[in-house]
């Protein structure tokens, strides 16, 4: 998927078990290392998961990895 498809309200799935619907894009800064940091990331909840225990759970990603991760749109 596009990154330019996502948008905030939109709920996704990864064509498997997974379904996540996008909060807000900013979110927290995400860190991979001290010395490089990502600022384009969004923060999503998860509606379905393959674990049940993230049910419900709010999490972030990065843009890219969540463009990545979603195979289609489904509302």
């Amino acid at each position: 998927m596009k990154k330019s498809e996502i948008v905030v309200g939109g709920v996704y799935s990864d064509g498997k078990n997974g379904v996540r619907k996008v909060l807000a894009f900013g979110g927290e800064e995400l860190k991979y290392y001290q010395s490089q940091k990502n600022t384009q990331n969004l923060q999503c909840l998860i509606i379905q998961a393959r674990e049940k225990k993230l049910v419900g759970q709010k999490c972030n990603n990065t843009v890219v990895s969540f463009a990545a991760w979603a195979k289609e749109r489904i509302s």
